[in-house]
């Protein structure tokens, strides 16, 4: 055999592997199509889902920065609540010995004046007692 003669298949004729270029083209083409407007559907899909998320973090943000500002205004008001009672809770506290009598010193003053009345009588006893005949 004369090596002319052997026809060789090559990848740009018909007969290679006995596969229709032409079919094979059109079906992976209408395949890249499909997979496209697949792919454009999904995308489409997507930003629509992501897009309604975005909306609902930004009204979240929203009421989260509204219920910051009333919490501010609330912790100055609580704030400015709480000064006062400390100032004056610090002026009972300054005026409570003037005002206030502790028990102890309550008690030991009144010892002390029970025992000079106690003297006191004791020194009218005995007067009384010298005057008699």
């Amino acid at each position: 055999m004369k090596p002319e003669l052997v026809k060789r298949a090559t990848p740009m004729t018909d007969a290679f592997l006995g596969v229709d270029w032409k079919a094979f083209s059109i079906l992976a083409g209408l395949l890249f199509a499909w997979t496209m407007l697949l792919v454009r559907i999904i995308a489409w899909l997507l930003t629509r889902h992501l897009g309604s998320y975005d909306d609902k973090i930004k009204s979240l943000e929203e009421e989260i920065e509204k219920e910051a500002g009333w919490r501010r205004r609330d912790n100055t008001k609580l704030t400015n609540k709480y000064d006062k009672l400390d100032g004056d809770f610090r002026l009972f506290l300054a005026n409570l010995p003037k005002q206030y009598v502790q028990r102890e010193d309550w008690l030991r003053t009144w010892t002390a004046v029970d025992a000079k009345m106690d003297s006191i009588w004791q020194s009218i006893r005995e007067l009384i007692r010298d005057k008699k005949p």
